[in-house]
């Protein structure tokens, strides 16, 4: 697709999706595409969103991709948005974008490293990689539930130029 720039590479049993400038509709489109083919094909343990080279993301492409690590989710796949630049975070905080369940990362060393230390889901009977034969087995169970508070903070310090999230 024209204006679609994204790189889908593995790093061992992780799949990572680089949006390269942009998270418009027509790239998060084609990656979607790619994606779930590549994930039907040879599934994967975990998927990063790296998106430290997007400039700008409106609350449209925020809702877009956040739908598409949604998606990833209900294939029983782990999921990080890496690289989220603190002025993104700011203008997405103060327009009030739902952030649902994301887990998110400054870079995509410490996405990759968050991913690691999940239990493997392949390890637990995970339906994330498809195949033609059918299969007689439970339905899947999900990781122990780790659970979390849902209250949120946020810190901005203006001076400074940094966005503080504790989910």
């Amino acid at each position: 697709m024209p204006g679609a720039h994204f790189v889908l590479t593995r790093v061992r049993g992780t799949l990572v999706v680089t949006l390269q400038n942009a998270a418009d509709a027509d790239t998060l489109r084609a990656a979607s595409q790619a994606l779930m083919e590549e994930l039907e094909q040879r599934g994967a343990e975990g998927v990063v969103f790296e998106i430290s080279g997007c400039e700008v993301i409106d609350i449209d492409e925020f809702t877009s991709l956040r739908k598409l690590v949604q998606t990833v989710e209900w294939l029983g796949v782990s999921s990080v948005i890496a690289g989220l630049r603190p002025g993104i975070v700011a203008y997405l905080a103060s327009a009030g974008a739902s952030t649902g369940a994301l887990r998110a990362s400054l870079n995509l060393e410490q996405a990759l490293l968050y991913l690691a230390e999940i239990p493997s889901m392949r390890s637990q009977g995970s339906c994330s990689k498809r195949s033609s034969t059918p299969q007689v087995k439970a339905p899947c169970e999900p990781p122990p539930c780790k659970a979390r508070s849902t209250r949120r903070r946020a810190r901005i310090d203006l001076d400074e130029g940094t966005v503080i999230m504790s989910l």
